[in-house]
């Protein structure tokens, strides 16, 4: 036998008994010196790797872990105090009355607490009764249109079923006359 060959049986001489390799690797490992002492080097590393003992790392998974969760949390606190700041401040607003207007000369902020009526602002009965009738009104055509947009998807959505139960109906009995 030749030394690749030798070789290649190597794994088998390491982790089964040595007693049961061929006669023929034996006589060949007492002739050729070389393959003798790779297979005594790979039977030291073996040996070495077998009392090899795994060290702990310097700190654990769970506590890098435990880390990244605690930053993550302070940044929804953060997210959620600004959102909370937010909120104040648009409340505030809203009970200041706060007017903010663009215009072409730039940007103007006006504010009270307690919002002035404007003193041209007053309206007979009839004028009430003409402003709420428009009102009304203009609510009830509004109202008519949806329903009339929603009757129509209705019918359309109706005719597209009924065209594909016909549809189904006439695949299924051409496919049931094919089978007679």
């Amino acid at each position: 036998m030749h030394c690749d060959e030798i070789r290649e049986s190597f794994a088998d001489l390491l982790y089964d008994d040595p007693s049961e390799a061929s006669p023929e690797v034996k006589a060949h490992l007492q002739t050729c010196a070389e393959c003798r002492q790779e297979l005594d080097d790979l039977k030291q590393t073996q040996k070495y790797l077998q009392g090899w003992k795994d060290e702990s790392p310097l700190r654990s998974v769970s506590m890098a872990r435990q880390e990244l969760k605690e930053k993550r949390i302070n940044y929804w606190k953060l997210a959620r105090y600004g959102a909370i700041a937010a909120m104040v401040l648009l409340c505030f607003l809203a009970l200041a009355n706060t007017e903010l207007t663009w215009t072409k000369d730039g940007f103007s902020f006006r504010t009270s607490l307690f919002r002035r009526a404007p003193d041209d602002v007053s309206y007979s009965k009839s004028e009430v009764r003409d402003l709420v009738k428009r009102a009304l009104d203009d609510s009830e055509m509004r109202t008519n249109e949806q329903n009339y947009l929603m009757i129509q998807k209705m019918l359309d959505t109706v005719e597209q079923n009924h065209w594909l139960y016909s549809r189904t109906a006439r695949v299924s009995a051409a496919r049931s006359g094919n089978r007679n």
